[in-house]
């Protein structure tokens, strides 16, 4: 009997865990992740050239680095509720504008405002769960929120075909009012922490992490300053499966930002899609993606993350190279063949969201708050790195490059990934006196 009610408390259901708050977050979704991705790269090049939107897009997920910042805001005001408001305050402000100013300087400064807005709500909002719920509720909580956001990059990404490339302008101001009406919900969101305590940093979680904000929001810049310093140690043991894992995980994000973050671009000089067609390919591969999560959960607890990361390197790398020769050669029909190889790289998130948490919590050999702050801080830098690459590479080589230059890095990722998730050469897997990321110690 004590079995059987410990399943039916864990099997929590929809009704149980779904709050209205959901709603608002959702709206952020569907800015941040819907229309920001396909309307601002082609706004930024259509007003500056080439190099812009890298520029743009780099500055955006610069912005989305401060989310330990808040982190650590929140837990000492205890004003959760108003930095979740004022953050989808800024990117209402920033994104409207962004539809107003077109000047590079501007671009840029607005883009890194409504990042920085955005890192502030997605930081609150889990800090909603992690401190007003208890830990055996997180991961349907978790997941629950993670679909709501990804739910409205599907909804944002449809608003920004339906706009097209020729306004973009109009799409950005659409995302505005959006955000605005995210604003306008708060009086459904939580007036603070019921607990606030030290979480540090929400534990892996096996249903996996679908955006920047949600790896970064739940790191306190405490543990990231402590893990950076614990670095250099790492580094001269030569034999850390952790450090290995944090460079293939680098690798591998700036590898997938150098052509993610100029998809439209990509999908429009090389392939000749529109932008409307592009942001429908999106939306499906997206929204195939959430279905995919719990198989990659099972495949994670089956075959184990190590394997199921260096899969999800492998699909994502095979799924560039399509793109790559689908550019030079122009085939018949390369307009469907690129829809299909960008969707099986969306979807190979799936793979790398889950399993990505989990080998940062094996392979670990510091304290969980610092392996995971450093593990979200890779992946974070890795994005806004990308970013820039991508820009230096359009401008030099086209658009066309951008997947040969993404193969390259994924290649490495692959090559330098930890072949399982003990060191093979012998480095213990606990720091002295520190129990391993993600784990308990007994006794």
């Amino acid at each position: 009997m004590l079995g059987s009610g410990a399943r039916s408390r864990d099997a929590l259901g929809p009704t149980a865990v779904v709050r209205a708050w959901f709603a608002s977050y959702a709206l952020l979704g569907v800015v941040a992740a819907g229309v920001v991705p396909i309307a601002l790269p082609l706004l930024a090049e259509r007003f500056a050239g080439a190099s812009a939107p890298g520029l743009v897009m780099g500055a955006f997920n610069l912005g989305m680095l401060a989310a330990p910042v808040w982190g650590t805001l929140a837990d000492r005001s205890g004003r959760h509720r108003l930095i979740y408001a004022a953050g989808l305050g800024a990117v209402a402000l920033a994104v409207g504008a962004l539809s107003l100013q077109h000047a590079l300087g501007w671009l840029v400064l607005l883009a890194l405002l409504a990042g920085l807005g955005a890192s502030a709500t997605v930081t609150v909002a889990s800090l909603f769960i992690t401190e007003r719920h208890a830990r055996r509720t997180w991961p349907a909580r978790f997941g629950w929120l993670q679909t709501f956001y990804s739910g409205g990059q599907v909804a944002g990404l449809l608003v920004a075909g339906a706009f097209g490339a020729e306004h973009d302008a109009l799409a950005m101001a659409a995302a505005g009012l959006f955000a605005l009406l995210g604003v306008a919900m708060v009086r459904t969101v939580p007036v603070g922490a019921v607990t606030i305590r030290p979480v540090g940093v929400r534990p892996h979680l096996r249903l996996g992490d679908l955006t920047l904000g949600a790896l970064m929001g739940r790191v306190h810049a405490g543990h990231l300053v402590a893990g950076l310093a614990r670095l250099p140690a790492l580094a001269r043991s030569g034999r850390s499966a952790f450090l290995e894992f944090l460079v293939a995980w680098f690798l591998n994000g700036v590898g997938g930002a150098t052509l993610f973050s100029f998809y439209p671009l990509v999908m429009h000089h090389v392939f000749a899609l529109s932008a409307g067609i592009a942001s429908l390919a999106y939306a499906g591969a997206v929204a195939a993606r959430v279905l995919l999560f719990r198989p990659a959960a099972a495949g994670t607890r089956r075959l184990g993350a190590t394997a199921v990361f260096r899969i999800g390197v492998a699909v994502r790398l095979a799924a560039f190279l399509a793109l790559a020769v689908t550019a030079v050669t122009q085939p018949p029909h390369r307009d469907a063949l690129a829809f299909v190889a960008f969707a099986v790289a969306v979807m190979a998130w799936s793979l790398l969201g889950v399993s990505g948490p989990d080998l940062a919590a094996e392979t670990a050999t510091l304290p969980k708050g610092q392996a995971m702050g450093l593990y979200s801080a890779f992946g974070a830098v890795a994005s806004v790195c990308g970013a820039l690459l991508g820009s230096a590479v359009a401008t030099t080589l086209g658009y066309g490059a951008l997947p040969w230059v993404g193969s390259a890095f994924l290649l490495a990722a692959l090559t330098l990934a930890p072949r399982r998730a003990g060191d093979a050469r012998g480095l213990p897997r606990t720091a002295p006196g520190s129990a391993p990321a993600g784990r308990r110690p007994r006794g």
